[in-house]
């Protein structure tokens, strides 16, 4: 357990570092993240840590995609599987995954579970994309990298505050269904 937690507190200091270098060189680059199979990209700023999986607690009559309550150094967060959020069919796998906590700004505790951290990207070597007219307000951009992969640019804080995000609780006809 020890050289785990050695090997996170690397990994966390090496992440902060070179949040501090992109701040210095003001790049364009984004955290890239591994989401239901899909690859996006969220702003540095909109979140303040990487962290591996803690214990969550689910939460009784709860919609799928919210797994419950984890407690992160004594604070209490909300975890969202962010793919089961999109509608993406996932295989119900989520061990090894990372959670991405929140920037308080948002006024909400909530981390978010995607399955896997990609590193930096830089979009200023990325071309930019039309964005569909129907996708949700929290897509930010779609970009295209010179490999030709597509990258979604998530933006955190409409996330948050979107009313369905905030609505986790399933409606009163489905609990009423469960009961009977």
């Amino acid at each position: 357990m020890r050289q785990h937690k050695q090997s996170l507190l690397e990994f966390q200091a090496q992440l902060a570092e070179r949040l501090r270098a992109t701040d210095r060189s003001e790049t364009a680059s984004k955290l890239g993240l591994g989401v239901g199979g899909q690859t996006w990209l969220t702003e540095l700023s909109e979140i303040v840590e990487v962290v591996s999986e803690v214990q969550i607690v689910p939460v009784p009559w709860a919609k799928a995609w919210f797994l419950g309550l984890a407690n992160v150094r004594g604070v209490i967060y909300g975890c969202t599987d962010l793919a089961g959020f999109m509608g993406v069919d996932t295989t119900g796998e989520r061990s090894g995954g990372r959670l991405l906590i929140v920037h308080p700004r948002y006024g909400v505790n909530a981390a978010l579970h995607v399955e896997s951290t990609l590193g930096l990207h830089n979009t200023a070597q990325m071309q930019q994309q039309a964005c569909p007219a129907a996708a949700p307000p929290w897509i930010k951009a779609i970009w295209r990298d010179a490999e030709g992969r597509s990258w979604t640019e998530l933006d955190v804080g409409k996330l948050v505050t979107d009313a369905r995000f905030l609505d986790a609780g399933r409606d009163r006809q489905t609990m009423r269904v469960a009961m009977s």
